[in-house]
């Protein structure tokens, strides 16, 4: 299983795509705060859950290989990230380390609604938004384009051969991102399902 980001940093354009390595953290642990770095981010994302292998898929096609939909964090170093880029050098330590990415799919499986005046399913508009509670008990909702997980796909899988299990993580510029500290816990969740938040803990 691999793990990949797409930035938007534009609803319109092409995403930003990273790598985030092979493991995800898993449910139900904490995420153990590196001490590299002083300071790490966590940005809400939505998550999608890859059904079946694929290379350069259509757009038109991409939900077809949508096993499931869910939430998760992004957490990357901002600091190190500010200086690699900065620097010209490779920035892939500053987003993928162990750990790096947290995806919650919740059961039963989130499924495309059809679209019946359009050529091809898509998830609702309802159904990409996502809610996120913060330490401090303040909360926000972050909502994504009806065509960004296709576009966000089929960008992936132009570059790289996607396999069953993967996880690809959309993500926006614009997204709030929540810096994490020892003993501090934020909550996520679909914003249709937002009775079963999922917890990211840091030790």
């Amino acid at each position: 299983m691999k793990v990949y980001t797409a930035l938007f940093e534009v609803e319109s354009a092409a995403p930003v795509l990273y790598y985030k390595g092979e493991g995800l953290l898993r449910n139900g642990f904490p995420f153990f705060l590196p001490d590299k770095e002083p300071l790490y981010h966590a940005v809400p994302v939505l998550a999608l859950r890859i059904a079946k292998t694929g290379k350069e898929i259509a757009p038109r096609f991409a939900l077809r290989y949508v096993e499931t939909l869910g939430v998760g964090f992004d957490i990357l170093c901002p600091r190190l990230l500010m200086r690699l880029s900065a620097s010209g050098l490779p920035w892939d330590t500053a987003v993928a380390f162990a750990d790096s990415a947290a995806a919650f799919f919740p059961t039963p499986y989130v499924q495309p609604q059809i679209v019946t005046e359009g050529r091809f399913p898509h998830y609702a508009e309802a159904q990409l938004a996502l809610s996120v509670t913060l330490p401090d008990g303040s909360s926000f909702t972050e909502t994504y384009a009806p065509e960004m997980p296709e576009k966000a796909l089929s960008a992936l899988s132009a570059l790289t051969l996607l396999h069953c299990g993967d996880v690809l993580l959309l993500r926006k510029e614009t997204t709030r991102a929540v810096p994490l500290a020892i003993g501090e816990q934020s909550l996520i969740s679909l914003s249709e399902r937002a009775d079963t938040p999922y917890p990211l803990r840091v030790k």
